[in-house]
């Protein structure tokens, strides 16, 4: 109740600012993405700062070469996006989708073994995302001469048939676990109805407010509590204090690399728009980091 209690109270100053320079004409609007650019620097990109210390709890025999496997896995993601960039958006859409899906039901060992379901689930959200950015989207797929299969996909998402389906096989196979007992009627009730809420959440909100209430306050949080229990199961002296300490020096790490991609946009070295820079980064932040929770959420003696 405390966690649910947090996350209200950290989104309710971005629903009262869209609430009133939408509906009560106040020019505040842009005050709106500040607090929710600054949301995703103070809570969702330090969501993955424990990374180091989970792999080197969960693979004590090769956690001397974390740092070398993590950074080459995230640049060299980063370089993938100049040279097949629609191929790397394709990927890290499905990569993101399994990620969200897993945290969503990490406590589930007989749902978090199904890899579909996991994507299933995290495409259902995702697509439906996109499917209100589709002019965003062709524009982009434009830019990079874009094939016959992208503007299919880009029309299957303007008339949400991919999000539709992706939307009854999630149902379907959340009633199938039911009936075949591999998930409680207490977990069904409450996963079905925040499924709901967060897919309503996504389609009545503009994009801003969407990716941040389901990035931040859907997922980022979420993993950080599980994080933080892992860590107090452990030591149960540990404080929030502590944790901090702990996700602060990765964080940071984070911080400078993306200050340094930027920089080298605004000298010319990397030529690119923000925006698509912001999508580079933060592809490159969540395939290592989807990678070491994987491992993290596979342990059986995770304690989360």
């Amino acid at each position: 109740m405390k966690a649910l209690l947090y996350k209200l109270f950290l989104l309710s100053p971005l629903l009262v600012i869209h609430l009133c320079s939408n509906f009560l004409g106040f020019d505040i609007g842009h005050l709106e993405m500040y607090y929710a650019v600054a949301l995703i620097f103070i809570l969702g990109i330090p969501h993955g700062a424990m990374d180091h210390v989970i792999f080197k709890k969960e693979r004590k025999e090769i956690s001397h070469l974390f740092t070398i496997l993590y950074w080459t896995l995230g640049l060299g993601n980063a370089v993938l996006w100049f040279y097949f960039p629609l191929e790397v958006t394709f990927f890290f859409i499905i990569v993101s989708a399994f990620h969200f899906g897993e945290a969503q039901f990490a406590k589930n060992e007989n749902i978090n073994k199904r890899t579909w379901f996991l994507t299933c689930w995290g495409m259902a959200v995702i697509t439906l995302l996109l499917g209100k950015n589709v002019e965003v989207l062709a524009a982009y797929v434009q830019e990079y001469n874009n094939p016959v299969f992208y503007q299919n996909i880009l029309y299957y998402l303007e008339n949400k048939v991919i999000f539709y389906s992706f939307l009854v096989v999630t149902i379907v196979s959340m009633m199938y676990f039911l009936l075949s007992g591999q998930i409680s009627k207490k977990s069904f009730l409450r996963e079905s109805l925040f499924f709901i809420l967060v897919l309503q959440v996504m389609n009545m909100a503009n994009t801003l407010i969407g990716i941040t209430t389901f990035f931040v306050f859907v997922h980022s949080l979420s993993v950080l509590e599980q994080e933080y229990n892992y860590l107090k199961a452990e030591n149960e002296k540990f404080s929030l204090f502590d944790f901090v300490k702990v996700i602060f020096p990765f964080s940071l790490a984070s911080y400078l690399m993306i200050g340094f991609f930027f920089a080298l946009n605004i000298y010319g070295v990397v030529e690119i728009s923000n925006a698509y820079l912001v999508i580079v980064i933060l592809s490159s932040l969540t395939l290592p980091h989807a990678v070491v929770m994987n491992i993290f959420y596979q342990n059986h003696n995770a304690r989360i």
